[in-house]
């Protein structure tokens, strides 16, 4: 039960302070007019690159997993590595 609170504390925490940084924080005409000026090349390229690091990872975790004499498909990995990044990136640590 306490694990719950906790966890639901930190989404709690996570929202308000996404809500906070885009309502004050962010100046959506000048973010619009950067978005615009962006060269797409560069975009896909970024998207690619990352990818490619996330699928690194993926298998990295698959071969550490597979040390340890079990089994892990690489799908599964990939899944478990996207869901552990979302929690990293958008919930405050403990």
């Amino acid at each position: 039960m306490k694990n719950n609170i906790s966890k639901y504390l930190r989404i709690a925490v996570s929202a308000i302070l996404l809500f906070y940084l885009f309502y004050f924080l962010v100046d959506f005409k000048s973010l619009l007019k950067v978005i615009r000026n962006v060269d797409i090349t560069y975009v896909l390229l970024s998207v690619v690159f990352f990818l490619m690091s996330v699928f690194a990872a993926a298998y990295r975790w698959q071969y550490v997993i597979s040390i340890q004499k079990k089994h892990l498909a690489f799908r599964s990995s990939l899944r478990e590595y996207f869901i552990g990044s979302f929690f990293n990136n958008f919930l405050p640590g403990s």
